[in-house]
């Protein structure tokens, strides 16, 4: 089975991806170059393909890093650019559905990347008081 439910995931789920990240990864300081800051996770990752010539197949991958506008993963199946997936991370019953934005050819396999479909949750802000 590929997910305990086929719930899709609010902003909420990718909050508790990137705070799950946080607790053990490490941010980067690409502030300028990117929208969202991208910080290291050890996840595994159950994908399945919802377009292009594999659409239905489910894969596991390991994540690499995620944020909250989308996530990367390495992957030893070939996974074609604009391809659209689903992803439950873990035991997760719920999941997140996105669009390959770039892939990258590396030993063993091909490194992704993921735009997440939903909008990004806005960062938590501290009021002054």
């Amino acid at each position: 089975m590929f997910c305990t439910s086929r719930k899709l995931a609010t902003s909420s789920v990718i909050l508790d991806w990137v705070n799950d990240a946080r607790r053990n990864g490490t941010t980067d300081n690409y502030k300028g170059k990117r929208l969202h800051e991208r910080t290291t996770w050890n996840a595994s990752l159950a994908v399945r393909i919802l377009t292009g010539p594999d659409k239905g197949s489910v894969i596991m991958v390991k994540a690499r890093d995620v944020s909250l506008g989308g996530v990367g993963f390495l992957s030893r199946q070939k996974i074609n650019h604009h391809t659209r997936l689903e992803i439950c991370a873990g035991n997760n019953a719920r999941s997140v559905t996105g669009r390959v934005v770039h892939t990258t050819n590396t030993l063993g396999g091909q490194i992704v990347g993921v735009e997440f479909d939903s909008s990004a949750p806005s960062p938590t802000r501290r009021l002054a008081g």
